[in-house]
């Protein structure tokens, strides 16, 4: 029984350990977002990462996103699925929000990461509204 209390608590400190490395990345990720420091960005992703996706087009993207949103006050953890975390943001000035999904190695670099949904109360984003 003491074996199965200890396994299982071993497990939990592990997993709880990787939920705040994702938290501190995610929260970081936040702030350089906010202040539009995409190298910086680029350089929390992991090599194979960065051998898939190039410099330009994540500057390229992030920019957009910026764009977008002009920035977010809030970082939400929503769900965990393996490495995998979903977040919600929350806009500074605006009633826009966003699903944020990304896969979070156990260094605190991203796997992989991208804005699944941007929407919310408010007036849709510049780049969503219909040409009148």
């Amino acid at each position: 029984m003491r074996l199965v209390l200890l396994l299982f608590l071993s497990i939990s400190t592990g997993s709880f350990a990787q939920d705040q490395v994702a938290e501190k990345t995610v929260q970081n990720f936040l702030v350089q977002f906010n202040a539009a420091k995409y190298d910086q960005i680029y350089s929390t992703l992991s090599a194979d990462y960065q051998k898939k996706l190039s410099k330009e087009n994540m500057v390229k993207y992030l920019d957009y996103i910026h764009g977008m949103v002009r920035g977010f006050r809030s970082a939400t953890f929503k769900t965990q699925k393996g490495k995998e975390f979903m977040y919600f943001f929350t806009c500074k000035d605006k009633e826009i929000d966003a699903d944020f999904q990304c896969v979070i190695n156990s260094d605190g670099k991203f796997e992989y990461l991208t804005f699944k949904r941007i929407g919310g109360k408010g007036d849709p984003p510049p780049v969503g509204k219909m040409k009148q």
